[in-house]
């Protein structure tokens, strides 16, 4: 399954009247057509890594709608391949990382607590460098795009 083909297919299962129990039909429809492929299509195709994603944090339906959502923005608004492999985990992750931030920005977490989060993060080396170099008005502002899963100003503010 494509990038293209996954965001068409979570936006239409996230359209649904039955969102959660789609999303997990579609995820298991992805899971089998994986199986049944070879392994260098599924070595070359980036979008199975957000189905592997998505299905492991399938524990609640809230969780996996909030990240549904996440994905499916993040494969529809991105302007590039180059960039949804950069923000594929951090997107997944918004949640937790917003968390993080208005901890941050509430006074309870350090500057070194923020800065070892995200270095313990599965995020590519180039992102977590530049968000360890952001100002107080960059976080600020990536406090906002975290929130509002703003794509195009996550990748101007990680310049992907």
């Amino acid at each position: 399954m494509t990038s293209a083909e996954l965001c068409t297919r979570l936006g239409a299962a996230l359209s649904d009247s039955t969102p959660a129990a789609s999303v997990r039909r579609l995820l298991r429809e992805a899971i089998v057509a994986r199986d049944i492929g070879t392994v260098r299509e599924q070595a070359l195709d980036g979008s199975w890594w957000l189905v592997e994603r998505l299905d492991a944090i399938g524990d609640s339906d809230e969780r996996l709608l909030e990240a549904s959502r996440a994905v499916h923005r993040l494969l529809d608004t991105a302007s590039s391949e180059r960039s949804i492999l950069s923000l594929h985990e951090l997107v997944v992750d918004g949640t937790r990382l917003h968390q993080v931030l208005t901890r941050y920005f509430d006074g309870r977490v350090s500057r070194t607590q923020l800065l070892s989060f995200i270095a313990e993060q599965h995020w590519e080396s180039a992102v977590k460098d530049t968000l360890c170099e952001l100002s107080q008005p960059e976080l600020r502002d990536l406090l906002d795009a975290t929130g509002k899963v703003d794509i195009e100003r996550l990748e101007q503010l990680l310049q992907i």
